[in-house]
């Protein structure tokens, strides 16, 4: 993050001193409101169900009320309504299924009926019947229904049941976004076996990945402590639908992130049970190392699978038929890796490497354990439809982030913990009023040591940025209570069209506590660890705790009017997001308190973002057959509030100093305390010897960065089976987050800073000569949160996507992305270092990964898949994900003069655009024979190839130019090709 502030001494808000954060229809209504009312928190998040609605009129088109409309399945039962004076009915919040059926009485009237009916999450579907006078027998209608909803604009994508279960996939939501147009996740994910069972980043739109927002049965999930993340892991069994949504959204949506909805099984009334196991080893597993040993570091080897089994047993039934429903399911992980990492030759081996050279020939392990249970009932209770959730989630995970640049002592023993649980009550009153309310509360706990342990100093190498002994280390609880109230008023009329009310708030109430610090407090920082002589670095880290508040409320109305083939929707949405800060306290150094003291954080307010954001967007129906629209939408977004902002401002937070260590003059290899030049720091992130202080502001208009959103596109369902569409996305982005210098004294403002910079030197030729720049000032020991002046990035994205749904025994998917993302600094308020700036202005605009050196942008994705029915019972299935490969940095490290923006700055040999790792593609294959125990249930057996075609795709190159033996070189791989096997078995 780079910000700015305003010319002269801005007005900032330090937080507010002492301010703490802190018969059925009719009583079942009142409590949710009197919980509202309460205070007590949040949001009621994106749909878990979808809805049937549709007119019934007589041959001339003349609509016909009062008839009576069943709906039956087996996971709802029998739901009976009339038609009213406009012939209109509506089924809301309907569980996904493919077998609602439709019945339609009236007398006087041949009834109808239809079946086969899909229900999608978030989807309304329309289904028009006309009914002719007469008593012969029923008219049946069998036949899925188009699917394109006719009320929204919204992108979006489903993945059902049969998506999840018969395609290749390696069974968790982060792999299955990949399959979504338009949503880019990190290249190792994709192999489908290595990386399983891992959170990855995503981002899709040119949004940031941690605006991305997750949901649970439409409960909101979304972690605070590292906003656009999940708190947990899933049973990938108990998912029977998952949505994920990427522009256009209604007033329900937050931010203009990824949205992914996850909707769990729930119980039916005929009785089910299920059980799995899968398993992969390495013996089926084949060997991927490169042959172009001039592209690769000596010995690379890709990330080995050594064992990996999924098992679970799920039951479900209606103890009440039609009344009460109940499943219950378990899943667990049980996977051991083999991760490469650096190694060193010390004589020559027969891999043909030198005495010292680097290699990646060493394998370190990373195993991890995954416990999930999950509890759901529902109940229908007169007008009421009820439902509970709970959740249990459990993680041991060795070996985290074991890299080429993470040794084994390095990587975290990991230990996570999840429970959650949800009630929400749905009414229908006199079908023309749903409302929904809900609570939920979860917490977590996520615990990261390193297994190097945290007694010894961590050492860090500049020359090839490997680390090694010892690593940073955290603590940090997340709990989140929600409390929210949704309400849709249907069927009225008004100026000669149908109106159908949106309306909801929403409150979110959580509480982080984060412990983090690094080794024992020490780092030795060489500037080539194989030659001490040369001296380095000593930083100085203490331990930090801060406890914060984070709490938001949402308010939002949408109207959506119908009008012959014309649909409009017209919202407004407003969000406060407030954080703020509790008591807490840290110890002082262990080593030098001198420098580093103890200290505490009393609660206080510190600031918060409003935003009021209009939603519209337009359907409308071009053939007039209900099966080609044309759509568009125009949206404000803000940004999600994390905790980066009240870290800062907390007096116990991390912090960390360096000093200058000049040289190993002993020959002992490590640096001693008569070594280190203790007289000034060369890098500090707060007032050197006065850590408690607190030296970091927020700007007095510090507001949430926004997004303003425009697409417009043809969707349509040609035939009924088929869904294809074309979308154009235009998306501008402002208001960044901005951490700026800031001297809490007012004795340097922004202006000087801006000055001060002068060229320090320019790289070699070779590397294209680009300056580097110093600042003679030293810089100020605080930051000032505010927001990036003349500063914005433009998305724009062409996107067709084609569904075929699951009839005649075939189904496919496909999308092909066409966009780019493009960065503009106007002026140079825009940034404070001018180093680099001739290298990004006006080029890609690339998100960061978690890891810094991970870029997300490319210019084209192709997503492509297919399941095919075949006889005696077999299933054949197939994904090929493509798309550019993704940039990567190639800089040039140059020393400069310090005073305290660092000693050495990262100078980009390139426009980052320039260099790309290679086109990315991989293929996956699944093979499904099924046996039928008649009413014992059936039998399924399994097995799937992931990178079916073995390649070596590489995930990390070598960026950095001062080392040539390795520049360039790929230093980590896409896992090989891997067989995995299983059976699964349903009653």
């Amino acid at each position: 993050m780079q910000e700015r502030a305003p010319a002269g001494r801005p007005k900032v808000s330090h937080g507010v001193t002492g301010s703490r954060p802190g018969r059925w229809g009719g009583p079942l209504l009142l409590a949710w409101i009197g919980v509202l009312s309460l205070g007590t928190q949040v949001v009621y998040g994106q749909a878990r169900t979808g809805s049937l609605y549709g007119t019934v009129t007589d041959p001339e088109g003349r609509p016909l009320p009062g008839v009576t409309v069943t709906l039956t399945s087996t996971t709802t039962g029998r739901w009976t309504l009339q038609t009213d004076a406009y012939g209109r009915f509506r089924f809301p919040s309907l569980p996904p299924a493919e077998d609602y059926t439709l019945q339609f009485d009236l007398a006087g009237f041949r009834p109808v009926v239809r079946t086969d009916i899909e229900v999608q999450v978030g989807l309304n579907v329309r289904v028009d019947v006309q009914m002719a006078p007469g008593a012969e027998a029923a008219v049946v209608v069998r036949g899925q229904v188009p699917m394109v909803d006719v009320k929204k604009a919204e992108v979006a994508t489903h993945f059902p049941d049969e998506v999840l279960q018969h395609a290749p996939v390696a069974r968790d939501p982060w792999f299955v976004l990949s399959m979504a147009p338009g949503v880019l996740i990190e290249v190792e994910r994709l192999d489908g076996g290595s990386e399983a069972a891992r959170q990855s980043e995503f981002v899709a739109r040119g949004a940031e990945w941690h605006d991305n927002q997750w949901y649970l049965d439409g409960l909101p999930i979304t972690n605070v402590a590292v906003p656009g993340t999940s708190p947990t892991y899933f049973d990938f069994d108990a998912v029977e639908e998952l949505q994920v949504s990427t522009g256009a959204a209604d007033v329900e949506a937050f931010t203009g992130g990824v949205t992914v909805n996850l909707v769990t099984r729930r119980g039916q009334n005929r009785p089910s049970m299920a059980g799995r196991l899968l398993w992969a080893n390495d013996r089926f597993q084949s060997d991927n190392a490169p042959k172009d040993t001039e592209r690769a570091v000596p010995g690379l080897q890709s990330d080995r699978v050594d064992d990996m089994k999924d098992y679970g047993l799920q039951a479900g039934g209606a103890p009440a038929r039609d009344r009460l429903w109940l499943w219950a399911g378990y899943g667990a992980w049980d996977y051991s890796l083999r991760v490469p990492t650096v190694g060193v030759e010390e004589e020559a081996g027969s891999t043909g490497t030198t005495p010292g050279e680097i290699t990646a020939a060493r394998f370190q392990p990373d195993r991890r354990r995954l416990d999930h249970l999950t509890l759901k009932g529902n109940a229908r209770l007169g007008s009421h439809m009820l439902e509970a959730l709970a959740l249990g989630s459990w993680n041991h995970r060795r070996g985290m982030e074991a890299d080429f640049e993470r040794p084994p002592e390095t990587t975290y023993d990991q230990k996570e913990q999840m429970p959650l649980w949800k009630l929400q009550d749905e009414w229908v009153w006199k079908d023309r009023l749903f409302l929904s309310g809900k609570l939920g509360f979860f917490t977590s706990r996520d615990r990261r040591l390193p297994q190097g342990g945290t007694d010894r100093p961590a050492v860090y190498d500049y020359e090839t940025g490997i680390w090694h002994d010892s690593y940073a280390w955290s603590d940090v609880r997340n709990r989140a209570w929600n409390v929210g109230l949704l309400g849709i008023l249907y069927g009225f009329r008004a100026l000669h069209a149908d109106h159908e009310v949106k309306f909801g708030v929403e409150l979110r109430h959580a509480q982080v506590r984060r412990k983090e610090g690094f080794a024992n407090g020490v780092v030795y920082a060489y500037e080539d660890l194989a030659e001490p002589a040369e001296g380095g670095e000593v930083w100085l880290v203490r331990a930090g705790h801060v406890r914060v508040l984070h709490r938001r409320w949402s308010l939002f109305g949408q109207d959506t009017i119908a009008w012959k083939r014309l649909s409009v929707s017209l919202g407004l949405r407003w969000d406060a997001q407030t954080v703020g800060l509790l008591a807490a306290s840290t110890p002082a150094h262990p080593l030098r308190p001198d420098w580093l003291p103890g200290g505490s954080t009393r609660a206080q307010t510190l600031f918060t973002w409003s935003t009021l954001a209009p939603r519209l967007s337009l359907s409308y129906d071009l053939t007039g057959n209900q099966t080609t629209f044309l759509k568009a939408s125009g949206a404000l977004y803000p940004s999600a509030l994390g905790v980066q902002e009240a870290l800062s401002l907390a007096p116990t937070g991390r912090r960390e100093l360096r000093f200058a260590w000049e040289g190993d003059a002993n020959g002992n290899g490590v640096p001693d305390p008569d070594e280190v030049d203790w007289g000034m720091p060369i890098f500090w992130d707060h007032r050197p010897g006065d850590p408690n202080r607190t030296v970091h502001a927020v700007a007095s208009d510090y507001r949430s960065p926004k997004t303003l959103e425009l697409t417009v596109g043809l969707e349509g369902s040609p035939g009924g089976l088929w869904t294809v569409g074309v979308t154009a996305f235009y998306r501008r982005t402002w208001d960044y987050v901005w951490a700026f210098p800031y001297d809490p004294e007012g004795r340097v403002t922004a202006d000087p800073i801006y000055a001060c910079w002068v060229e320090a030197g320019r790289l070699p030729a070779e590397w294209g000569s680009w300056p580097y720049y110093e600042c003679a000032l030293d810089k100020p020991e605080g930051v000032l949160w505010s927001n990036r002046p003349d500063f914005h990035t433009r998305y724009r994205g062409l996107e067709f996507r084609v569904t075929r749904r699951m009839t005649g025994r075939w189904m496919a998917f496909g999308a092909l992305t066409l966009q780019d993302t493009t960065q503009f600094m106007e002026s140079r308020r825009a940034y404070v270092d001018p180093t680099n700036v001739d290298q990004l202005n006006r080029g890609p605009y690339f998100v960061t990964g978690w890891e810094t050196d991970d870029l997300r942008y490319v210019r084209w994705l192709l997503q492509v898949g297919g399941i095919v029915q075949l006889p005696w019972d077999v299933t054949f299935a197939g994904t090929l994900l493509a798309r550019e490969g993704d940039p990567y940095l190639s800089v040039y490290p140059a020393e400069r003069t310090s005073n305290g923006w660092g000693r050495f700055i990262d100078v980009l040999t390139d426009p980052v655009d320039e260099r790309r790792m290679p086109v990315f593609w991989i293929a996956h294959l699944r093979l499904e024979k099924r046996f039928r125990l008649g009413s014992a249930g059936r039998l399924d057996a399994i097995v799937e190839a992931f990178n079916l075609f073995n390649r070596a795709i590489a995930t990390k190159i070598f960026g950095l130019a001062n080392v040539p033996e390795l520049y360039g070189k790929y230093t980590e791989i896409i896992s090989p090709r891997i067989f995995r096997f299983g059976l699964r078995y349903t009653l």
